[in-house]
């Protein structure tokens, strides 16, 4: 893979001919039409969701209508997208922060982004140079304020930009895997995770990766910054979380040889030292898993169709290494919190099932909604 730019936005700075507001900080506002901006306050409803290419939901009529349903329905102060695998602007080897490379997708999100309901969010970029990765974060300023945003989780050690390392409020995560906006008492930090894959190349990325969350998230609990942490982690926690464990868990690559470490063997996100990492990253940064706290595990386990997974194979394909995950599901998106935080932890709820992906808006992936109580 080539050397990827991520970009915050792909939209210019000045205001157009149809009254759309480009803001200095190359975030979008779709609309003049909104709300009294407040100082800063918390987000109550927070929706992450991954897309799997949000140009494409926005191509299909019926996605584009789901997903404009379900902000109107919900009506979150913070959605988080991730994969949104759309190109960022270049000319030649130079990033410009003010376009997207694909003028038809570019048109498409400008356009969606215009219209109610979305129009009274304001949305921040962070995109690869290629179709690959990508986020995006909608804030509602009406309700919470203007966040302030990074795309980096470096320089963060004594809460300052570190002047040897990029500013993480201009320099983007190489695929865009990163957004963290500072609300009023706490921080939340969206992320798109690596795959782990099936080879060492993808393993030591995935690594590297969970090393440098978890360096972050000890940062937080330091400084007692609290933290909420949401996105497609990538990883199922614990067997409770698939559908089908002893399945999942002998899963083998057609493409690669098994895995010398027996704990690297499985269908990525499910194998043992990505789920060791992860408890290492929860322990550093007292960082408690929500949806488990408030939905204890059991001796019986759920009805596959239920809504416990938030991902799920794709139906009716009959390709031997994509088909066999039909009907099948894994819990790999995730609102993490600090322990803190969870007293004002209302729910978490997973808002899709079915091995027909109910309420998936298009997408693999279905939202999970975090509900919070106000600060006391």
């Amino acid at each position: 893979m080539g050397k990827q730019t991520a970009l915050t936005s792909f939209f210019g700075r000045k205001r157009a001919a149809n009254g759309e507001e480009k803001v200095p900080d190359g975030s979008f506002r779709g609309s003049q039409k909104r709300g009294r901006i407040l100082d800063g306050g918390d987000p109550e409803t927070l929706v992450c969701w991954n897309s799997n290419g949000l140009g494409v939901r926005l191509r299909n009529e019926r996605d584009l209508k789901q997903l404009s349903d379900f902000v109107a329905e919900h009506r979150p102060d913070v959605l988080c997208i991730s994969e949104a695998r759309l190109v960022a602007g270049l000319e030649g080897d130079e990033a410009v922060q003010t376009k997207i490379g694909n003028p038809k997708d570019r048109e498409r999100v400008r356009e969606w982004l215009s219209a109610p309901p979305m129009d009274e969010y304001r949305c921040w970029f962070s995109l690869s140079s290629s179709r690959y990765a990508g986020t995006c974060m909608l804030v509602k300023e009406d309700r919470v304020g203007t966040p302030r945003i990074k795309f980096q989780l470096n320089g963060e050690s004594d809460g300052q930009v570190n002047s040897a390392e990029p500013d993480p409020t201009t320099v983007h995560d190489s695929d865009g895997r990163i957004i963290l906006a500072e609300f009023k008492s706490f921080s939340l930090l969206h992320t798109y995770s690596p795959n782990n894959g099936w080879d060492e190349e993808h393993f030591s990325r995935r690594r590297e990766w969970d090393e440098k969350i978890r360096r972050f998230v000890s940062m937080c609990r330091e400084k007692g910054r609290p933290l909420i942490w949401m996105g497609d982690l990538n990883v199922a926690p614990e067997d409770d979380d698939l559908s089908h464990p002893e399945w999942f868990r002998s899963q083998k690559s057609s493409k690669h040889p098994v895995p010398p470490d027996p704990k690297d063997r499985g269908q990525p996100g499910c194998t043992d030292n990505e789920r060791l990492r992860l408890t290492q990253v929860l322990d550093c940064g007292d960082l408690v898993d929500v949806y488990r706290v408030l939905n204890p595990r059991t001796e019986k386990r759920p009805n596959v169709e239920d809504a416990v997974y938030t991902w799920r194979g794709t139906p009716g394909v009959v390709k031997n290494e994509i088909g066999k995950y039909y009907k099948k599901g894994m819990r790999i998106d995730h609102a993490l919190v600090s322990r803190c935080l969870l007293p004002r932890a209302k729910s978490v709820q997973i808002l899709g099932y079915g091995a027909d992906r109910t309420n998936f808006l298009g997408s693999d992936h279905c939202p999970i909604l975090l509900q919070l109580c106000k600060e006391e």
